[in-house]
C-alpha cells in the first residue's frame, strides 16, 4: 500500500455554446464559453481554430475569452482547455469571423 494524496477523477469538460458566434477578424470580443464540467484554475485556455487565448472562469459551466485576431472571414471550432494543455472541442460549436466593412 502506497501512500500519498488522495486521487480525484475529475471528468473532461464539454463545450455546449459559445456566444456571441461571431465577430470581426480584428479580433477583441468578448465570447463566453458555456458547458459542463467546467472547473476554475490558472491554465483555462481558448481555442478558436489553431488560435490559442487564455481564459478567464466566470462561474460553474462558464469562462469568458476574447477572440484573437485572424487573417480572413472563417468559420472556426471553438475548444478550451482546463490546464492548458489537453483540448476540448464539439465539431458543432463555431465561432464565425467576418470582415468588418469600411
Amino acid at each position: 500500500f502506497i501512500e500519498g494524496p488522495p486521487f480525484e477523477f475529475i471528468p473532461d469538460a464539454l463545450v455546449t455554446s459559445v456566444y456571441p458566434n461571431m465577430g470581426p477578424i480584428s479580433g477583441g470580443t468578448p465570447v463566453v464559453i458555456s458547458g459542463q464540467n467546467i472547473l476554475d484554475g490558472d491554465s483555462l485556455m481558448c481555442r478558436f481554430g489553431d488560435e490559442v487565448v487564455q481564459g478567464r472562469w466566470i462561474s460553474a459551466g462558464k469562462i469568458e475569452c476574447l477572440s484573437p485576431s485572424v487573417d480572413s472571414a472563417a468559420a472556426l471550432i471553438v475548444g478550451l482547455s482546463l490546464n492548458g494543455v489537453d483540448f476540448v472541442a464539439s465539431q458543432s460549436i463555431i465561432f464565425t469571423y467576418y470582415k468588418e466593412t469600411e
